[in-house]
């Protein structure tokens, strides 16, 4: 590994622990805040709003933050020469190689989703579904359609896809595309095996589009086209 890879390596390390430390303390403080709130609305307590589910921590300036902290990645990681958007015409098999993946990811993780339906006792939809669900009854729909069909897929795919496979395993791509696949599959908080397999799944189609395709653009369209769907 010549030096340059390894201060780009470094640097991309850097970048990736910085973005997901900031999003976890601006969870974590606008979960706070919303505690506050919400104590001084209802007059319950701390322990009891936690345990109730009433606390999503998703609010106008959780979004706001979080663009921020993207923007913010994204922006410091280019003056390190460290790029993950090309704004080069994308070829037409790449768009249909797109196309069949994704396809075949709604084909994986709706059989998933049914073999949980029919053979998990209870089981009606992920942990992280119904944790949106929630969050989507108790806000207004322009904030979250920008959250969760914009800026998520945008911001995952690059933070997960594009860190993972162009600069953290650039001569492993396959190990790459394996390990952010898992990481993707954690991140949405699996609360047993399907779950996790659904989310993991869904990781590894949107992998494999980068990883064929070289074109992060492609994996965010997939993952912006799956949770466009979702929204309907």
């Amino acid at each position: 590994m010549t030096n340059t890879s390894k201060n780009k390596l470094s640097t991309a390390i850097g970048f990736f622990f910085l973005y997901w430390g900031l999003y976890f303390g601006i969870s974590t403080v606008c979960a706070f805040i919303e505690v506050f709130r919400l104590m001084n609305q209802t007059g319950l307590s701390a322990e009891a709003l936690l345990s109730s589910g009433l606390v999503t921590g998703f609010s106008w300036y959780f979004v706001l933050l979080s663009t921020l902290n993207f923007v913010l990645v994204i922006w410091l990681s280019k003056r390190k020469g460290l790029t993950f958007f090309s704004f080069k015409p994308i070829p037409l098999k790449d768009l249909g190689f797109t196309v069949l993946m994704f396809i075949g990811m709604l084909a994986t993780t709706t059989c998933l989703n049914m073999i949980a339906i029919n053979f998990i006792p209870g089981f009606e939809n992920t942990a992280n579904e119904i944790a949106l669900d929630n969050i989507l009854a108790n806000t207004a729909y322009p904030l979250f359609f920008f959250y969760a069909v914009i800026l998520a897929p945008v911001s995952e795919e690059v933070i997960i896809r594009g860190f993972f496979l162009k600069y953290f395993f650039p001569h492993n791509r396959k190990l790459g595309w394996i390990l952010s696949s898992l990481l993707f599959g954690m991140l949405h908080g699996p609360t047993d095996i399907i779950s996790f397999l659904i989310y993991t799944s869904m990781g590894a189609f949107l992998g494999g589009i980068y990883y064929r395709t070289n074109r992060i653009e492609l994996a965010i369209l997939a993952h912006f086209s799956n949770n466009f769907l979702s929204m309907l």
